[in-house]
């Protein structure tokens, strides 16, 4: 099969239906990237056969590449805080990533923000502070201290 075939594929639909152990194979060997366009990932996310057909390296793969931008909304980013995914996929690289362009501010409620608190994910000398109109999170870099700014999460002050 080449590509157009494969995107034939996953643009009926058929995708959903073969097996999870053929589509870990078009992840590993990157097919993935050339065949799905953002709809057909966003497909995949929303229905839940992400979940199953990914490990911690696809996972990995996605992010820096900058996919996860574009095909995950809200919702499936939730989703994914909740069962404990981004623990294990992120490194400060991606988080930092995902702080630039505010998405932490929309996906996260008190429960997923206390939980990326406690498990030490970003950064054991976490510094947090609060100056009347928005919270300040200092992630430590290689002796720097950089700050992200979350205007919209009002409950962090609760929780520390």
């Amino acid at each position: 099969m080449d590509e157009g075939e494969l995107k034939h594929l996953s643009a009926t639909g058929m995708v959903d239906n073969i097996m999870e152990g053929e589509m870990k194979h078009l992840l590993t060997t990157c097919l993935m990237d050339n065949i799905m366009d953002e709809g057909e990932l966003k497909h995949l996310s929303a229905t839940g056969m992400v979940d199953n057909i990914m490990d911690e390296g696809e996972m990995k793969h996605l992010l820096p590449i900058g996919m996860m931008d574009n095909i995950m909304g809200e919702g499936e980013m939730k989703h994914l805080l909740t069962i404990g995914m981004l623990d294990n996929i992120m490194g400060e690289g991606e988080i930092k990533h995902l702080l630039t362009i505010g998405m932490l501010d929309n996906i996260m409620g008190e429960g997923e923000m206390k939980h990326l608190l406690t498990s030490g994910m970003m950064g054991k000398k976490l510094k947090v502070e609060y100056d009347g109109g928005s919270y300040k999170l200092a992630l430590p870099e290689k002796g720097n201290i950089e700050v992200f700014e979350f205007k919209k999460l009002q409950s962090l002050k609760k929780i520390l």
